[in-house]
């Protein structure tokens, strides 16, 4: 497809797109992976935004009259640990088998 005097998808559009960019994020160049400072400049720059403890925890724990409530792991992220959990119906057998 012809725009102008550039083929769409040549290598010469695709280098009129890339220098045309708009810089959109404050962080990194346009176009090119970010390398370690640009992700750790990105992760110094973040709030926190949820509570894992109240949305997550809490809720699932509150079902543990008719469910029964597994913790499988532990998540480590920034200094801090998030509990994974599961919840598995009451009277659950690991050993029974689906019929064919």
């Amino acid at each position: 497809m012809l725009r102008g005097a550039l083929l769409v998808g040549s290598p010469l559009s695709q280098l009129v797109s890339a220098m045309t960019l708009q810089r959109f994020h404050p962080i990194g160049i346009p176009g090119q992976p970010w390398g370690p400072a640009e992700k750790a400049q990105w992760l110094a720059m973040q709030r926190r935004r949820r509570s894992h403890a109240d949305e997550v925890v809490a809720p699932v724990r509150a079902l543990a009259d008719a469910w029964d409530v597994l913790e499988y792991g532990m998540l480590d992220y920034a200094g801090e640990r998030y509990p994974l959990l599961a919840l598995r119906s009451r009277g659950w057998d690991a050993t029974a088998t689906v019929p064919a």
